[in-house]
């Protein structure tokens, strides 16, 4: 920004996917429709500039083309065009459509934006009168981090104590009689703390409650999900409650405490088919914002997500450009219930942990 005197002026670019509310936003500010706006993605082609005039400022914007991972030569050529213009602002604000979830797009864009230098950035929330208030919070939430790496919930089980024609559909079944004897669990720990958060969104307190009580009372109780992979192996107990990669792990390593066990992913959006993402973000006042946000880039670029898929840690990676390699079930292939992160509350969950006998 520049000025003389009390009169400032600069310039903002908006930037986001195709269709993102760029352009109606300029209108919107200017006063005067200066973009031709649709619901048709990548109408806008070229930079348009439109002037926002106040007593002691102007402000300049300037509305580009959707930014996106191109599959054509014209593509390239408009986020080319974006790219130029992003060297040009004084601030770059990035848009995210308050009526839509955050998407691979989003992050493929906020990856891009961690790579430009120098330019301040901003988040704006757009089409926010399409949006409920409730979807307007969660959006607010979701735009201040980006997820890197997730993590599937899944029933380890010995296939000589129980055969797979025998496995629960759903994992509300396991507090279910027949169940009594056949379940481990590691209740103090994160993992299952997260699987219980999302059985109390999805199921609500009552269920959740009841199915807490079902298995105090048919499961046993471990210290670690690696203890609860070992019962499971030597035939201590018959099924396990724990994420994926604890099995996968094993398996990459020796198979000491897993070949005598299968993994069993739910489906159908079942609370037992849960992902939990580990997230990023980078504090508004941290001493080191620039070195955070190269950081969090490199998470999220192909590189680090690569170097991620290829390590111990087996957790999968969000950019869709990368995968973990088999015999990991792939990501595209999970049925997860749709749970929203603000949502789950830690803090019921450790109450109703504790209301349940689990010592925590």
């Amino acid at each position: 920004m520049s000025g003389q005197g009390e009169h400032r002026s600069g310039f903002v670019s908006f930037v986001g996917r195709p269709n993102a509310g760029k352009s109606t936003l300029t209108n919107a500010l200017v006063g005067q429709k200066v973009v031709i706006t649709s619901d048709k993605p990548q109408t806008t082609r070229t930079v348009v500039r439109g002037i926002v005039h106040r007593e002691d400022a102007q402000l300049i914007l300037v509305d580009t083309p959707g930014l996106h991972r191109p599959r054509t030569l014209l593509g390239e050529r408009l986020n080319d065009l974006v790219a130029t213009t992003l060297a040009e602002v004084d601030v770059v604000a990035v848009c995210f459509p308050a009526n839509e979830k955050i998407g691979p797009g989003d992050r493929f864009i906020a990856t891009e934006m961690a790579k430009v230098k120098r330019t301040q950035k901003v988040a704006i929330a757009t089409k926010t009168d399409l949006a409920s208030s409730e979807q307007i919070g969660q959006h607010l939430l979701d735009i201040l981090w980006t997820g890197f790496v997730a993590r599937s919930t899944v029933l380890v089980y010995n296939p000589d104590l129980v055969s797979e024609s025998e496995l629960p559909e759903s994992i509300m079944d396991l507090a279910e009689p027949k169940w009594a004897g056949k379940v481990s669990f590691s209740p103090t720990g994160a993992d299952f703390q997260a699987i219980v958060a999302a059985v109390l969104d999805l199921k609500g307190e009552k269920a959740t409650r009841e199915w807490l009580a079902g298995l105090k009372a048919n499961g046993t109780v471990y210290d670690g999900n690696n203890v609860v992979l070992e019962s499971v192996n030597s035939g201590e107990t018959a099924t396990g409650i724990e994420y994926h990669y604890y099995w996968y792990r094993d398996q990459a390593e020796s198979g000491d405490n897993s070949d005598g066990s299968k993994l069993y992913f739910f489906g159908n959006q079942d609370p037992g088919a849960f992902v939990s993402i580990s997230g990023a973000g980078v504090l508004k006042n941290g001493e080191n914002s620039e070195e955070a946000q190269k950081f969090v880039a490199f998470l999220t670029s192909e590189e680090g997500q690569q170097a991620l898929a290829d390590s111990y840690a087996l957790e999968y990676p969000l950019n869709p450009a990368v995968s973990l390699k088999p015999p990991v079930k792939p990501f595209s292939e999970l049925e997860p219930p749709k749970v929203a992160i603000s949502d789950l509350d830690n803090d019921k969950v450790v109450e109703m942990l504790s209301d349940a006998g689990f010592v925590l």
